[in-house]
Parts: C-alpha cells; structure tokens; sequence
C-alpha cells in the first residue's frame, strides 16, 4: 500500500479520536471522566496503530483492514457520549459495531479471510444482532442509556418497560449464543494447530478469547443486576486494548525473528546439521529440506530417494544460487505471513543446501544403481580379498537358501555357493592367485534347502585391471 494512502488512514484514524475525545470530554454521561477517556482512548489507537503497520508490512493480508475497521468503528462509538440527541441517537446505533468487526478480525486471523460457511455466517448474525439489537433498543426505549437521564432516543416509538425487558431478554440470549459459539471455534483452531502454527494463533486467539470471556460474564451479570456488571466494562477496555497488541506482535514477529538468521550462520558455522538449524530458525519442526536434483528435474529427500509430494497443508518455498535451483524447504503453512523471515533464512542457508545438494545426488545415484543391482536376475555379489562375501543382491539372498540372509554374510562365498565336491578345488585356485581368478565358473552347489543347483559366474574384468588394488572387493555373478 503507498505511503499516502496509509498517512490518510493513520490521519482519518486520529481525527475521529480527537472527535471522540471532544465529545467525551464536552459530556457528563461519565462519572470517571479521565480513567474512561484514557482507557477507551489506549484501545482505539492500538487498533488503528497495529491496523496501519499491518497494511504496511503485509498489504494483501486483510488483517491489516480489519484492525483499522475496528479502530474506526471504536472512535465512532464515541457518537453516544454527544449531548444532542440525534448524536447521541446515532452513536447508540453503531457503537455496538466495533465488536462485530472485532469478531471478525478474531475469526479471519491470520489470513484476514474467513474459512468456511461456518465463520461467515457467525460474523454475519455477530453485525446483524448489534444493528438489530441497538436498533430495538431505540425504538422501545426513549432513555436507552440509564446512566444518562437527559438522553432520548430520536427514533422511540414506545417506552414500555414490557417490550424493553423482552428486547434486552432476546438480545442477550442471542449475544450469549454467539460468543459460546465464537469461544469453542477459537479454542478448537488453537488446539488443532500444530508446530509453527500454534505459535503464531497462541497470542491472538488467547487474548481474544479473554476478551470474549469477559462479555459473556458481564452479560451474565447484566442481566441480574446493571449495577455489578458495570465494573467488568472497564476490565473489558483492559482486555481488549492487549489484542491489538497481540497482533501487532505476530505482524512484526517475521522482523525481528530476521535477526536469528545471524544465528543460523552461527549455528551452521559450529556443524549443527542444516536442516536443524533451518528448522530453529524458522521455529517450525515439521520442517523438510528437499533437493533439486537437474539431471532428472526431481526432488529428492537427503537420503536421495524421490520426495513423495503427495499435496497437503505444507507449503513449499524455493531455494535458488545464483538463479539455479539448489532446493526447496517444505514448511508450515502458518509461515506464509512471513515471506521475508523464509526468504532470508532461505538465501542464508542456499550455499549448505548447494553442497548437500551434491551428496543428495551421489545418494541418489547410488540408490538407483543399488535398485539396478537388486532387481537383477544374475548373483551379484562383492567379495574381500579372502574370498568372503562383502554385500550381494536379492538374487543371491534367495539362492543362498538361508532363512536369515546375515548369516551369508562375511562367510566364504565357496562355502555358501559351491557344492560340497568342488569346494576345497574352488578355494584352492582361489587363494593360489587371488588377483586373477578364472574369467568364468561354473559349478554345481546345494543350498541350505538342499535344492541343487547349477549357476554360472562371470569374475568382472576389472581384477584385471593394470593397478588394481588388493584391498579391493572382487566382484562375481
């Protein structure tokens, strides 16, 4: 959003503040006349403050307009505090509104958007109820407001105190419903939120539960006694001027956590592996570190098998070197609300991820050649220099005959795959030149079954190879 635009709403903002104060002040509706003005005051410009750092910080988040929506409508509610009656008749009609947008902002958190039928339905009985509501009010009562006895109400038709009892019965019914049913959605979106995610909503969502809870006493109460409920508005103030606070604390939550990244280069400097310090930074233990593998335009995970993207809630932020694609971190939803805390944790780590990149692909070469080697029907097998079995293939494992394959392991391969007869021959030739075995076997064994069999076997050429190494595993099938 231009910095105009957001001046005009910061400007717009405190001038129906200094309207509200001129009114309150002008007026004798209140008794505490300085404790009320700073209170109601507090809540309506850490509304419209975090609004307008919101909508700059984040301009295609709603948040940022609902918060400024409720701080507006906070101010206009000061419309009721006004001496003439049409103001004051005015001001009763919409001073009810600011805690339908506030409604609003508690169910749309943190994407600004409402999630289903379910919640617009809520926010649209939560305006109906306090434009009905208020408008009742007036129609039945000529002194709506009881601490105010020259007060009158421009639009009365009646002032029966029957019609007036049975308005204010279903509206606080109504009103009690709604902020049961508020109160369960937000605790069930806390508890169902995991990681990342629980972090962010914790503060919001429990700041606005509590302002919640104390409506739903003060309602409780008021409709035993106006007199107790009376106290709980100024404990009410109190709580809801620490929401904005709470939102203005997960708007700039992605700024100052930037300063971690600092920390993230540390924490790579000391050898913490880089998905771990990724994760720290990012505060989101779900996380997962994929890596671009170009050969085969795959991601693969780091053991260089195919990353199984099989869609989900997790999103997935790209990591380029020098324009390339290197890899990919697979977060927390809850971490789109800050782009710019992922972007430099991202860029930070780009180079650790290149290079484990590398080793991923090595992985995944190696993998595949091992599933080549497995599917194959011939026996591979690699042998040490003493003629014992070092690794084999699935091929082997079933010709061995051996229930638990380990036990083929580290044995003599003659002993396992030779028959019994040629052995001591097998091994014999085998020891006498080790280096250079026959180019081609072919013998009878029987395995642990007592199945025999037949197999040929080709030594691969590279024993033969000028500078082979000794140490080396000789390979045969």
């Amino acid at each position: 959003m231009r910095t105009r635009t957001l001046a005009l709403v910061a400007l717009g903002g405190l001038a129906l503040a200094a309207l509200g104060t001129a009114l309150v002040l002008a007026s004798d509706h209140t008794e505490n006349t300085a404790a009320f003005l700073s209170l109601a005051l507090t809540v309506g410009l850490s509304f419209l403050i975090s609004g307008v750092i919101a909508l700059w910080r984040r301009p295609d988040n709603r948040t940022g307009f609902l918060l400024v929506l409720v701080a507006y409508l906070w101010f206009l509610g000061a419309l009721a505090e006004s001496d003439n009656d049409w103001v004051f008749t005015l001001g009763v009609l919409v001073s009810s509104l600011a805690l339908g947008a506030f409604v609003h902002l508690l169910l749309a958190y943190p994407t600004g958007r409402l999630q289903g039928r379910r919640d617009v339905w809520l926010v649209v009985g939560t305006y109906g109820l306090v434009i009905v509501g208020s408008l009742a009010q007036l129609l039945v009562d000529e002194q709506p407001d009881s601490t105010c006895s020259t007060c009158t109400s421009m639009i009365a038709v009646t002032s029966s105190d029957t019609a007036h009892t049975l308005v204010r019965s279903v509206v606080s019914v109504a009103a009690l419903a709604l902020l049961i049913a508020v109160i369960a959605i937000v605790v069930t979106r806390f508890l169902r939120a995991r990681g990342a995610l629980r972090r962010a909503l914790g503060p919001v969502l429990g700041t606005g539960a509590l302002v919640l809870g104390v409506l739903f006493v003060q309602l409780v109460l008021d409709t035993i006694s106006e007199d107790a409920a009376e106290p709980l508005y100024f404990l009410f103030l109190i709580t809801f001027a620490l929401v904005p606070v709470a939102f203005l604390a997960g708007v700039l939550r992605s700024r100052l956590a930037r300063s971690g990244v600092a920390d993230l280069l540390v924490e790579l400097g000391r050898g913490v592996p880089l998905r771990d310090a990724v994760a720290h930074s990012l505060r989101d233990p779900s996380l997962d570190l994929v890596y671009w593998l170009p050969d085969r335009k795959q991601l693969v995970l780091p053991d260089g098998t195919p990353f199984p993207d099989a869609g989900g809630t997790r999103l997935r932020h790209d990591v380029r070197r020098n324009g390339k694609l290197v890899g990919a971190l697979i977060h927390d939803p809850s971490l789109a609300d800050e782009p710019e805390l992922v972007d430099a944790v991202a860029a930070a780590a780009a180079l650790w991820l290149e290079n484990e990149r590398l080793q991923a692909e090595v992985r995944a070469q190696f993998v595949f050649l091992e599933t080549i080697v497995n599917t194959a029907p011939s026996l591979l097998m690699s042998l040490d220099p003493d003629g014992r079995i070092a690794n084999y293939n699935t091929a082997c494992e079933r010709a061995s005959g051996y229930e638990n394959v380990e036990d083929v392991r580290h044995e003599y391969f003659w002993d396992v795959f030779i028959a019994p007869g040629e052995r001591e021959e097998v091994r014999e030739r085998f020891e006498r030149n080790p280096a250079h075995p026959p180019a081609t076997w072919e013998n009878t064994f029987v395995n642990r079954r007592g199945e025999e069999m037949v197999i040929a076997r080709q030594v691969s050429d590279v024993l033969e190879a000028p500078g082979y190494d000794d140490h080396a595993p000789r390979a045969s099938r």
